[in-house]
């Protein structure tokens, strides 16, 4: 149990600070997106022979915001997660809570992607071009969240009912 402890301990202080860092990273992308391209790292929807304007830049941070809740929101549920794997609470029903959250993160990522790469299409075209564009797109990424997402929600009803049994065999004489 005292590894349970301390590898939970870990992960629970490595999903705080993707929390914390999802934010700063979202901005950090928007304001410098020169930077990142050095790197590599280049968002599907930034077109090459676009310019980026400052309220350009504003206005698809803030829609990147939407993903990143999503995904802070998941992180807040890992956290809460392994936050009661340190203090011995394993087979909890709170935990099924937990895992039932976290497979409806999958589910919100899902759409949440797709009405930012929505947005993102509509904000990149309002200033370059005469033309503006809407994309909407779902592809096998997004199948795949909501294979996975169903999947947790899944394992979380099973942990439900196993916790259920377990109370009331336990109150059982």
């Amino acid at each position: 149990m005292d590894k349970i402890i301390r590898v939970s301990h870990r992960y629970r202080l490595f999903f705080q600070a993707l929390f914390y860092l999802t934010p700063i990273f979202t901005a950090l992308f928007w304001l410098m997106p020169e930077y990142f391209k050095k790197f590599g790292i280049q968002a599907s929807v930034f077109p090459d022979k676009y310019t980026l304007s400052p309220s350009i830049q504003l206005l698809g941070f803030f829609a990147n915001l939407i993903p990143a809740a999503v995904i802070m929101y998941g992180l807040w549920q890992l956290i809460q997660l392994f936050k009661n794997y340190e203090a011995k609470n394993i087979f909890t029903l709170e935990n099924a809570k937990r895992y039932h959250n976290l497979g409806m993160t999958f589910i919100y990522w899902v759409f949440a992607n797709i009405l930012f790469n929505s947005l993102c299409s509509v904000i990149l075209t309002i200033k370059n071009s005469n033309k503006h564009l809407l994309n909407v797109s779902f592809s096998s990424t997004e199948i795949t969240s909501l294979l996975i997402g169903g999947l947790i929600i899944i394992i979380a009803w099973v942990m439900n009912e196993g916790s259920r049994i377990a109370k009331e065999q336990s109150l059982t004489i």
